[in-house]
């Protein structure tokens, strides 16, 4: 208790999947509200290089969400490749919140960007007479 798909598809999953695909498969359950016991699908998305890709020193194609905050050039420079290579493997039509699959010769080291915690709602203190 207290996961959500968020926090299952980013934490759990690594983001190869995302919430809103994960909502979308699962359409009786309320997001927010998952019980112990409870049976979701997680779609994952994944994939692995071709022939052509292996030979030019593509060995994995990692799964990256693209942040609002981000584009593709940015995504390439902290991955250490060339944004063509990212545009070659997933077209141009890219979108924040897409699922990149970015084509890279060996697994990098990536730390993950600190999550503020979010502020609790303000308590209401009700006086009695």
């Amino acid at each position: 208790s207290g996961d959500t798909f968020y926090s299952v598809s980013t934490n759990k999953y690594q983001n190869l999947t995302t919430y809103q695909s994960v909502e979308v498969v699962n359409p009786a359950f309320v997001p927010t509200k998952l019980e112990v016991g409870d049976v979701f699908i997680f779609p994952v998305f994944c994939k692995c290089p071709d022939q052509t890709q292996l030979r030019n020193r593509v060995n994995y194609l990692v799964s990256y969400v693209l942040q609002p905050s981000e584009n593709l050039s940015s995504v390439a420079s902290r991955f250490g490749i060339e944004t063509q290579a990212i545009i070659d493997v997933n077209g141009n039509n890219i979108r924040p919140f897409d699922t990149l699959f970015v084509p890279v010769a060996r697994l990098p080291e990536l730390k993950q960007p600190a999550v503020a915690p979010s502020s609790a709602p303000p308590s209401r203190k009700t006086e009695r007479k």
